[in-house]
Protein backbone atom coordinates (compact mmCIF):
# COMPACT_ATOMS: atom_id res chain seq x y z
CA UNK A 1 0.00 0.00 0.00
CA UNK A 2 3.00 2.63 -0.71
CA UNK A 3 0.48 4.09 -3.17
CA UNK A 4 -2.75 5.51 -2.65
CA UNK A 5 -5.44 2.55 -1.41
CA UNK A 6 -8.38 2.94 -4.15
CA UNK A 7 -12.09 3.15 -2.92
CA UNK A 8 -12.72 -0.15 -4.63
CA UNK A 9 -9.55 -1.85 -3.35
CA UNK A 10 -10.36 -0.68 0.49
CA UNK A 11 -13.99 -1.86 0.15
CA UNK A 12 -12.69 -5.36 -1.28
CA UNK A 13 -9.90 -5.44 1.93
CA UNK A 14 -13.06 -4.63 4.07
CA UNK A 15 -14.95 -7.37 2.86
CA UNK A 16 -12.12 -9.96 3.22
CA UNK A 17 -11.06 -9.26 6.79
CA UNK A 18 -14.00 -8.59 8.54
CA UNK A 19 -15.22 -11.80 7.43
CA UNK A 20 -11.96 -13.02 8.51
CA UNK A 21 -12.09 -11.16 11.99
CA UNK A 22 -15.94 -12.51 12.41
CA UNK A 23 -14.88 -16.24 11.97
CA UNK A 24 -12.14 -15.45 14.98
CA UNK A 25 -14.37 -17.34 17.49
CA UNK A 26 -11.59 -19.16 19.56
CA UNK A 27 -10.66 -16.70 21.94
CA UNK A 28 -13.17 -15.12 22.83
CA UNK A 29 -11.64 -13.76 26.17
CA UNK A 30 -8.62 -12.28 25.12
CA UNK A 31 -7.32 -9.65 22.25
CA UNK A 32 -9.58 -11.54 19.69
CA UNK A 33 -12.62 -10.81 21.57
CA UNK A 34 -11.83 -6.90 21.57
CA UNK A 35 -10.61 -7.18 17.95
CA UNK A 36 -13.84 -9.08 17.01
CA UNK A 37 -15.88 -6.11 19.41
CA UNK A 38 -14.14 -3.45 17.75
CA UNK A 39 -14.66 -4.43 14.18
CA UNK A 40 -18.22 -5.51 14.86
CA UNK A 41 -19.28 -2.31 15.97
CA UNK A 42 -17.05 -0.01 14.10
CA UNK A 43 -19.76 1.76 12.67
CA UNK A 44 -20.37 3.04 16.16
CA UNK A 45 -16.99 3.61 17.40
CA UNK A 46 -14.78 4.91 14.98
CA UNK A 47 -17.65 6.14 12.09
CA UNK A 48 -15.21 8.33 10.79
CA UNK A 49 -13.06 5.55 8.68
CA UNK A 50 -15.54 2.62 7.77
CA UNK A 51 -13.43 0.79 5.93
CA UNK A 52 -11.19 -2.47 7.79
CA UNK A 53 -7.72 -2.50 5.53
CA UNK A 54 -5.71 -3.89 7.94
CA UNK A 55 -5.98 -6.51 10.68
CA UNK A 56 -2.00 -7.84 12.26
CA UNK A 57 -0.58 -5.22 9.46
CA UNK A 58 3.45 -4.83 9.15
CA UNK A 59 4.27 -2.00 10.65
CA UNK A 60 7.79 -2.69 10.35
CA UNK A 61 10.47 -5.65 10.64
CA UNK A 62 8.77 -8.13 13.37
CA UNK A 63 6.33 -5.68 14.17
CA UNK A 64 2.81 -6.07 13.79
CA UNK A 65 0.09 -2.95 14.49
CA UNK A 66 -3.87 -4.49 15.25
CA UNK A 67 -5.72 -2.89 13.04
CA UNK A 68 -6.05 -0.66 10.36
CA UNK A 69 -9.21 1.38 9.32
CA UNK A 70 -9.73 4.09 5.86
CA UNK A 71 -11.92 6.50 5.73
CA UNK A 72 -12.09 5.96 1.87
CA UNK A 73 -9.87 9.04 0.86
CA UNK A 74 -6.81 10.18 2.46
CA UNK A 75 -7.27 8.69 5.86
CA UNK A 76 -6.00 5.74 7.88
CA UNK A 77 -6.41 4.86 11.70
CA UNK A 78 -3.92 2.54 13.14
CA UNK A 79 -5.82 0.90 16.81
CA UNK A 80 -3.33 -0.59 18.77
CA UNK A 81 -5.63 -3.39 21.34
CA UNK A 82 -4.44 -4.26 24.48
CA UNK A 83 -5.70 -6.65 26.87
CA UNK A 84 -5.44 -4.97 30.35
CA UNK A 85 -5.67 -6.71 34.22
CA UNK A 86 -6.35 -5.19 37.21
CA UNK A 87 -2.97 -6.06 38.75
CA UNK A 88 -0.85 -4.82 36.14
CA UNK A 89 -2.86 -0.92 34.72
CA UNK A 90 0.35 1.14 34.44
CA UNK A 91 2.64 -1.00 32.75
CA UNK A 92 0.16 -1.82 30.27
CA UNK A 93 -1.13 1.36 29.86
CA UNK A 94 2.12 2.74 29.38
CA UNK A 95 2.96 0.07 27.07
CA UNK A 96 0.18 0.43 24.64
CA UNK A 97 0.01 4.03 24.48
CA UNK A 98 3.54 3.50 23.74
CA UNK A 99 2.76 1.11 20.79
CA UNK A 100 -0.12 3.04 19.72
CA UNK A 101 2.43 6.39 18.57
CA UNK A 102 5.05 4.05 17.64
CA UNK A 103 2.88 2.15 15.04
CA UNK A 104 1.32 5.58 14.39
CA UNK A 105 4.61 7.15 13.03
CA UNK A 106 5.48 3.81 11.26
CA UNK A 107 1.77 3.83 9.40
CA UNK A 108 3.30 7.57 8.85
CA UNK A 109 6.60 5.87 6.93
CA UNK A 110 4.70 2.91 5.03
CA UNK A 111 1.88 5.17 3.51
CA UNK A 112 3.10 8.61 2.83
CA UNK A 113 0.22 9.46 0.85
CA UNK A 114 -2.33 8.95 4.07
CA UNK A 115 -2.71 11.34 6.84
CA UNK A 116 -2.79 8.98 10.09
CA UNK A 117 -3.85 9.13 12.98
CA UNK A 118 -3.07 6.32 16.17
CA UNK A 119 -5.95 5.24 18.90
CA UNK A 120 -5.77 2.57 21.93
CA UNK A 121 -8.55 0.46 22.35
CA UNK A 122 -8.13 -1.38 25.55
CA UNK A 123 -10.21 -3.98 28.10
CA UNK A 124 -10.63 -0.76 29.96
CA UNK A 125 -12.35 1.49 27.37
CA UNK A 126 -14.46 -1.67 26.56
CA UNK A 127 -15.91 -2.12 29.65
CA UNK A 128 -16.67 1.13 30.19
CA UNK A 129 -18.56 1.06 27.05
CA UNK A 130 -16.32 3.67 25.35
CA UNK A 131 -14.87 4.19 22.19
CA UNK A 132 -10.76 4.06 21.28
CA UNK A 133 -9.17 6.81 22.69
CA UNK A 134 -5.77 8.72 21.57
CA UNK A 135 -2.77 7.62 23.49
CA UNK A 136 -1.36 9.42 26.69
CA UNK A 137 1.80 11.54 26.31
CA UNK A 138 2.90 9.66 29.71
CA UNK A 139 6.33 10.54 29.54
CA UNK A 140 7.54 11.70 32.73
CA UNK A 141 9.55 14.92 32.57
CA UNK A 142 13.06 14.46 32.84
CA UNK A 143 15.24 14.58 36.37
CA UNK A 144 15.87 18.08 37.08
CA UNK A 145 13.68 19.40 34.55
CA UNK A 146 12.95 23.02 35.40
CA UNK A 147 10.11 24.48 33.41
CA UNK A 148 10.48 27.80 35.07
CA UNK A 149 14.31 27.67 33.17
CA UNK A 150 12.66 28.13 30.11
CA UNK A 151 10.35 30.54 30.91
CA UNK A 152 6.76 28.44 31.79
CA UNK A 153 5.13 28.19 34.43
CA UNK A 154 5.34 25.49 36.98
CA UNK A 155 1.90 23.34 36.94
Amino acid sequence: MNQALTRVEAERRDRVLRAYVEDMDWDLVGETSLRRHLVQHSPQLVPAHPLLVGVEWGARSGHAGDLLFFDGERALLVIELKVIHKNDIARRLHQVDAQARDFARAARVRFPWATVEGLVYTSLEHAQGAGPRPPRENRPAPKGFMPQAEGREIE
